[in-house]
């Protein structure tokens, strides 16, 4: 085997090692996550109830991980919409969350599989723009 095939052959496996534990590093990280984001649904349902129409906003981070800030407009004691304002979660697709909780008027509702730390993420998000208040 000549020298540069070689050459390219460790670069390749180096970059592919690096790249995989990256990887993994950030499936443990976000796993973890998930596991830990609890929302509590009872007190969330109340609150919403009781709050005057309005458009209440809420940003959360955990870490240099994940970053969202939305903004969640009430009406009649009901969501109406939710709008992604920023979204460094790394998994877009989690916004698909975002009719389930309004269809179902809770945050009782199942993660998007494959994006579940984000989809807890904005979950826990528009808990906290409901039971935080943050009007606008």
């Amino acid at each position: 085997m000549k020298r540069w095939h070689k050459i390219v052959l460790t670069v390749v496996a180096i970059s592919g090692t690096l790249f995989g534990g990256g990887r993994l590093w950030l499936h443990y990280i976000s796993v973890k996550f998930a596991s830990s984001v609890k929302v509590d649904n009872n007190s969330f349902q109340t609150a919403l109830k009781k709050l005057p129409d309005g458009r209440y906003k809420a940003d959360n981070s955990h870490g240099k991980f994940m970053e969202i800030n939305l903004e969640v407009d009430v009406s009649g004691g009901k969501i109406s919409s939710i709008k992604i304002l920023s979204h460094e979660t790394g998994m877009k697709k989690s916004e698909k969350i975002i009719p389930r909780i309004i269809e179902k008027q809770s945050l009782d509702v199942d993660s998007i599989s494959g994006a579940t730390a984000s989809s807890k993420m904005i979950l826990q998000t528009v808990e906290k723009a409901i039971i935080g208040q943050g009007q606008e």
